[in-house]
């Protein structure tokens, strides 16, 4: 199962990655700041847990289908100026085509470090 951070803040970290067992996507909310909820997520897709799966995509407009849903959901989770910012949509679509490989491929993708636009707090 890989596991790519896409927002990394002191109140919020959103993972997306893919789970080869399930061969299906996902995303995770976690809230770093709440000792009581660390490892916890709490929100996902496709499910609240991010745990589980729609059905494994087996084609590529599955695929496709999927990953487009996902990436949406990861864009509600900030605010829609944050993908304004040029580095935030690039580190969003590197992380799609990572996880995009990784369905095509099996094997997962090297970490990719998270740009400051998506680590720093939110007013």
């Amino acid at each position: 199962m890989s596991r790519y951070v896409l927002v990394d803040r002191p109140n919020l970290q959103v993972v997306l990655g893919f789970d080869h067992m399930l061969r299906s996507f996902f995303g995770q909310v976690f809230k770093p700041a709440d000792p009581r909820r660390e490892g916890i997520a709490v929100a996902g897709w496709p499910t609240k847990s991010g745990l589980g799966t729609r059905r494994p995509p087996r084609l590529c407009a599955e695929r496709d289908a999927d990953l487009r849903l996902l990436m949406d959901w990861a864009r509600e989770q900030q605010p829609s100026e944050v993908w304004d910012d040029p580095d935030a949509s690039t580190h969003l679509a590197r992380l799609r085509s990572a996880i995009r490989v990784e369905w095509e491929e099996g094997e997962d993708y090297p970490e990719m470090p998270v740009p400051e636009v998506l680590r720093r707090r939110l007013p």
